[in-house]
């Protein structure tokens, strides 16, 4: 495991996550992910995946 992002208490959206980020299969994205990627923000973003609805 190179890189952990809590992505907040919410198994069903961390997996959301996980299948966007592994449905893009870019080595790129992945490697962004690793080096920059810091919050749910600039995650949900790099991926397109919804954020929490209110």
């Amino acid at each position: 495991m190179k890189k952990s992002i809590a992505l907040g208490e919410n198994r069903g959206f961390a997996m959301k996550i996980e299948k966007a980020v592994k449905k893009t299969k870019s080595r790129l994205i992945i490697e962004k992910i690793v080096l920059e990627i810091n919050d749910l923000d600039e995650l949900a973003q790099l991926v397109r995946v919804p954020i929490h609805r209110d």
